[in-house]
C-alpha cells in the first residue's frame, strides 16, 4: 500500500512514587511508607491494554517510561536513582519488550524549616542537584528526558546537551501557568514540530544537538470546572475536543508527530485499592475517575489510528529515542540534498519564562 505520508506517535510516562491520596501533582517520596501500585498494578494494565494496538510495522504502541530521580527520591529512599534499581527487573522486561526507560527530574528542594518546595533561583542547587543525579542515572542507559512541571530554561537544556541525552519532551506549546504548586512556565510561541532549541531561549529553534519532542497539546475543558484550556494530550484522560485536535496537528503536514504523556498511577488508584473498590475513586484535580484511564485508553488510540486512515499515512509507533534517530536521519538526508535547508540560531537577551519568545527572523 502507497502511503501520503508518516504519522509518528511517542508516549512518555511520568513514573515515580504514589502521590497521596488527595495530590493533584506528584510530590516528594514518603519518608515512612511509599507506595508503588501506580508501577505494580497501573504499569501491568497499561502494557496489557496496549498490547491490543499494531501500526503498520505490527508494533506495538512503546512508551518511554521516564524514572523520576532527583533530591524528591533521594533524600528519602537513599539515592536519586533508587527507582531504577528497586524495579530493575521491571525495567528489563519492558525494554525487552521495545520500550526506553527515561528520565524524570524535579526541581523539588528540601529546606529545613520549609519542607519541600520548587527551586529555581539557586542556580548553584540546580546545576548541582541535576549534575550529582545523572552521575547515577547515566549507567543506566538513559537517552531521553521529561522535566517535571514543564519547567526548562536554557541553563538546563544546555545541561541536558552537556550530558550526552539525545532528547528532550517537557515542551508544551502554547500553555501559560502562573507560579503557583509549581514554577512558571511559558510555552506559547513553541513549535508544534520537533526542534533543535537555540541555546538562548529553548522555545525556539536553534543550534543545539538536543532534539526537544514538543507534546501536543489539545484544547479542551477542565474535567470539573468544564472552563476551557490548553491541555498536554494524555491517553489515560477524558479530554472534550481530543478528535478535533489530532486532527489539526496531524493535517499540518507530513511528518506528523503526536506526543502523549501519562502517568501509570492514572491507571491504578492507591486509595480505591485500599478501600477495596477496584477501580472508581474520585482522586486529584485532573483526573475523572482515577482507574477508568484504560477505558480512555482504548478511545485515544481508536482515534489515532482513524486520523490516519484519513490522511493515508503510514502509522508508527515510536520511543522517544528512536523519534530522535529517525528524525536526525531525516535532517541529514535533508541537509544533504539541499544544504540550504538548515535551520540556524540566534542568542538573544536574557531569557525568562515571564517573556514571551523572540519572533522568528
Amino acid at each position: 500500500m502507497a502511503f501520503d505520508g508518516e504519522l509518528l506517535v511517542v508516549l512518555w510516562a511520568e513514573v515515580g512514587p504514589d502521590p497521596t491520596p488527595w495530590e493533584a501533582r506528584p510530590g516528594p517520596a514518603s519518608e515512612e511508607d511509599p507506595t508503588w501500585l501506580g508501577i505494580e498494578r497501573g504499569l501491568p494494565a497499561i502494557l496489557t491494554a496496549l498490547s491490543r494496538f499494531r501500526d503498520d510495522d505490527g508494533a506495538r504502541p512503546k512508551v518511554t517510561w521516564c524514572l523520576r530521580a532527583d533530591e524528591s527520591v533521594g533524600r528519602p529512599l537513599g539515592r536519586p536513582d533508587a527507582l531504577f534499581l528497586r524495579f530493575e527487573k521491571t525495567w528489563d522486561r519492558v525494554r525487552s519488550e521495545g520500550d526506553e526507560i527515561g528520565w524524570n527530574p524535579h526541581l523539588l528542594r528540601y529546606i529545613a524549616g520549609r519542607g519541600w518546595g520548587y527551586e529555581i533561583e539557586d542556580r548553584g542547587w540546580v546545576r548541582e542537584m541535576l549534575t550529582e543525579t545523572w552521575d547515577e542515572v547515566k549507567r543506566h542507559g538513559v537517552r531521553s528526558v521529561r522535566h517535571g512541571s514543564g519547567y526548562a530554561d536554557p541553563e538546563i537544556m544546555s545541561l541536558m546537551e552537556a550530558f550526552g541525552l539525545a532528547v528532550d519532551g517537557t515542551a508544551r506549546p502554547g500553555v501559560l501557568r502562573p507560579a503557583g504548586t509549581g514554577p512558571a512556565v511559558n510555552w506559547r510561541g513553541t513549535p508544534a514540530r520537533p526542534y533543535h532549541p537555540s541555546p538562548a531561549d529553548p522555545r525556539t529553534p536553534g543550534e543545539m544537538r538536543l532534539l526537544e519532542t514538543p507534546a501536543a497539546v489539545l484544547l479542551t475543558r477542565h474535567p470539573r470546572t468544564k472552563t476551557r484550556r490548553l491541555a498536554v494530550w494524555n491517553p489515560l484522560r477524558r479530554q472534550p475536543g481530543l478528535e478535533t485536535g489530532l486532527h489539526k496537528l496531524t493535517g499540518a503536514g507530513s511528518p506528523a508527530v503526536l506526543s502523549a504523556a501519562f502517568r501509570p498511577v492514572e491507571a491504578y488508584d492507591r486509595l480505591a485499592w485500599r478501600a477495596g473498590f477496584g477501580r472508581g475513586l474520585r482522586m486529584g484535580l485532573d483526573s475523572i475517575w482515577l482507574g477508568f484511564g484504560l477505558r480512555f485508553l482504548e478511545r485515544h488510540l481508536r482515534l489515532v489510528d482513524a486520523v490516519r486512515k484519513r490522511y493515508n499515512y503510514r502509522l508508527r509507533f515510536l520511543t522517544a529515542g528512536e523519534l530522535a534517530d529517525w528524525w536526525i536521519e531525516r535532517e541529514s538526508l535533508d541537509e544533504r540534498s539541499d544544504p540550504g535547508t538548515v535551520a540556524g540560531g540566534s542568542r538573544g537577551a536574557r531569557f525568562s519564562f515571564d517573556q514571551p519568545p523572540p519572533r522568528a527572523l
